[in-house]
């Protein structure tokens, strides 16, 4: 009988056919084993030893026992908490010895001249320069010809606070090389921020031949006013600015209070940066940085920046998402704009055309509220709230690649005016002659498809097709999602139509900047960053794209490959050319029956009339039995207004009163509840129908959240 050791259990067992097992812990140690076939009268176990014996023999199980292997989540879990908790043991090992060596920072790395070696005993260290470099007296004039650096010598035991004289603005002027001998300069001293927000005074040379301003810009700096300036800015802290504007949203307040701590600003300084940093001399420098990159100042064939360099130009489906943005106010109490925004019309439309053609353009059809919860803007806010803002929103177009086209802002709700214009002027900007094609997505477009056949805008309706984003689409009814869906829509592909929901994300971060400024510099603001968010997307283009071809050829080949399963496990002979057929007739059905209007026999007037007087008959029987006084109250007033209505028709019409057995009565009413039967039998057509539609989607997608709300519904 054989014995064999392991961790575990101990059990004889003849020597059997056995096969070995190898199972893994969770901390992703191996033990070995082995399984043997049934039928002995012993078992031997992982683990066992020669003095270990069992008091009897275990059978073997009945079915083969299965071992819980290790996920690869477990183990790359164990992995990084074990890699994580020996980075962290790493860091404390280091925290003391870290600050050992901040320490030793804190006097010169060495008394040797970084630049002639020599030997020093009061050596000036430059932060500007770097940690280690250090200077003789001599050197450090010699590399310190601008005021910008603040090299500071070290005494005895400490470095001295003031900067090192020779180096600082009081002993460095500057002035252009090529105006040495104009006899018109003078010298002028200004308040300076520098590259790291410090403030110093400069010393300038200024003639007549040139604007200070401009003579700044030579030493890196930017007035802070176009007029005889008194303060500056390095140009570098004002990229610094800019980048933190555009990307963290960081106000112009914020950053003068975080270069306060940084550098240990008094009171006085802060309030003179913020002073001199507010209003013009930002929006300035915002839009001569534009103007510099674009270079059209140069070659006015430039681009601007704004346009997308995928999208078609002469052939090809232009394709545009259209949304409205609620959250980018702007208070009535925030002050009006003394001169129009720098960026014209760059990305912003004219506030005064937009308006002009919002008070002429009338909205003829109102939104299906079945359809979508629609809701104007002005049905979000309270009246009051209302009141008090001047711009309530901003409503934009973005392509299907991202980038920003054109936006509008809005003075009242959303409404169906301000597409209608935007969708004109992107018609407008296509070039004339081309074959681009204008497919817009908007979150009503079923609304909106209807509005422009009603208000007979035809030639508008044969130069746009319409889609509604893919995430929105499933909020929509049944029949909205089978004419409207960009899944079913041909040209628009994959693309998901949510790409300006994205660009609102990043947008909307700039509102509690933006809602307490002037009109012209909050456009100017929110054109920046829309030129910024451009630039991201145009950097980040080829590989999105990429990502999309992709993902674009490997849904085809799935598609491909479902469509050819399911036709070969059909029971009938299908074909592709079959399901087409099927797609366009209930496209074909749902399109006929939408323009199916409910005709009636019987007279708008008489239908009315035979509803409020069975209404005034009921509620007289009504009135006699009720024993309520509240209630009966009630019942009288309405009962008063029945009959007000009752006799306003008897007298345009030149009738006296119905009697409930007359044989006119009896038709009318019997005409009058059998369209009622109808169209409640319609209803309930379109309701189990919607129904049904629904929950083939939550059958099609389940486990998932996205139409949660919607297939809950339909299901109850």
């Amino acid at each position: 009988m054989g014995k064999r050791k392991f961790e575990g259990i101990s059990c004889s067992r003849p020597r059997t056919p056995r096969f070995p097992i190898t199972s893994c812990r969770l901390d992703g140690s191996k033990e070995h084993g082995f399984v043997y076939l049934p039928g002995s009268s012993s078992v031997e176990v992982p683990g066992t030893g020669p003095s270990q014996q069992p008091e009897a023999y275990l059978p073997p199980p009945a079915d083969p026992v299965e071992l819980d292997q290790p996920t690869t989540a477990s183990v790359s879990s164990n992995r990084y908490r074990a890699e994580k908790e020996k980075e962290l043991a790493k860091w404390e090992e280091l925290r003391d010895r870290l600050l050992e060596t901040a320490t030793q920072m804190a006097a010169p790395a060495s008394y040797l001249c970084s630049i002639c070696s020599k030997e020093e005993s009061s050596p000036i260290s430059c932060e500007e320069c770097g940690p280690t470099v250090t200077y003789c007296p001599e050197c450090c004039v010699k590399c310190h010809s601008t005021p910008s650096h603040h090299p500071k010598q070290w005494l005895e035991d400490y470095y001295q606070y003031e900067p090192f004289e020779p180096t600082t603005s009081e002993n460095i002027i500057l002035e252009r090389p090529d105006h040495k001998d104009c006899a018109n300069r003078i010298l002028k001293p200004f308040n300076v921020f520098d590259s790291t927000g410090r403030h110093s005074f400069w010393r300038v040379y200024v003639c007549s031949h040139e604007e200070e301003a401009c003579t700044l810009l030579r030493f890196g700096l930017w007035a802070a006013s176009a007029d005889r300036p008194q303060t500056a800015f390095s140009t570098s802290l004002l990229e610094w600015l800019t980048a933190l504007t555009l990307e963290c949203q960081v106000s112009v307040l914020g950053f003068c209070n975080a270069l306060r701590w940084r550098h240990n600003l008094s009171v006085p300084e802060v309030n003179l940066l913020y002073k001199a940093l507010i209003g013009e001399p930002m929006a300035e420098f915002h839009h001569y940085i534009h103007r510099k990159r674009t270079l059209q100042h140069l070659c006015s064939q430039a681009g601007s920046g704004t346009e997308c360099p995928a999208c078609p130009k002469d052939d090809g489906n232009l394709m545009v998402s259209l949304d409205a943005n609620f959250g980018l106010v702007r208070k009535r109490t925030a002050g009006s704009s003394s001169r129009a925004p720098l960026h014209k019309d760059l990305y912003f439309l004219d506030d005064a055309a937009v308006q002009d053609f919002m008070s002429t353009y009338s909205e003829e059809v109102k939104p299906d509220e079945d359809c979508n919860n629609f809701k104007a803007g002005s049905s979000v806010r309270s009246k009051g709230r209302q009141e008090k803002l001047h711009v309530t929103g901003v409503f934009g177009a973005v392509c299907r690649h991202s980038m920003p086209l054109k936006f509008l802002n809005m003075h009242h709700g959303e409404r169906l005016g301000y597409p209608v214009y935007m969708i004109q002027q992107l018609l407008s900007s296509v070039q004339p002659g081309t074959n681009v094609k204008l497919l817009v997505m908007y979150d009503i477009a079923c609304i909106m498809t209807s509005h422009l056949r009603n208000a007979g805008m035809d030639e508008m309706l044969d130069s746009v097709k319409f889609a509604i984003p893919i995430f929105h689409c499933y909020g929509h009814k049944a029949s909205c999602q089978v004419l409207y869906s960009p899944r079913r829509l041909e040209g628009f592909g994959l693309t998901d139509g949510e790409c300006v929901e994205r660009l609102w994300s990043f947008l909307r971060r700039f509102s509690s900047i933006t809602k307490e400024m002037t009109p012209s510099h909050r456009t100017d603001l929110l054109t920046d960053a829309l030129l910024h968010y451009a630039r991201r997307k145009v950097s980040d283009m080829p590989m999105s794209i990429m990502q999309s071809f992709d993902k674009a050829v490997a849904t085809h080949n799935m598609a491909e490959n479902e469509i050819a399963t399911l036709l070969n496990q059909s029971q009938v002979a299908v074909t592709e050319e079959d399901v087409e057929m099927w797609r366009q007739a209930e496209i074909d059905t749902i399109t006929a029956r939408n323009k199916e209007k409910p005709s009636s026999t019987v007279r708008q007037w008489k239908k009315a009339y035979v509803l409020n007087l069975s209404a005034f008959v009921s509620l007289r029987e009504e009135i006699q039995s009720c024993r309520d006084g509240s209630l009966r109250t009630a019942l009288l007033a309405r009962y008063r207004e029945l009959e007000k209505k009752l006799t306003d028709t008897e007298g345009i019409r030149g009738i006296s009163r119905w009697k409930e057995d007359s044989e006119e009565y009896r038709a009318t009413i019997l005409h009058v509840d059998t369209e009622e039967r109808k169209l409640v039998l319609e209803k309930l057509w379109r309701e189990a129908s919607e129904r049904t539609f629904l929950l083939s989607l939550k059958r099609k997608y389940p486990g998932r959240r996205r139409h949660s709300t919607v297939t809950e519904k339909a299901s109850n």
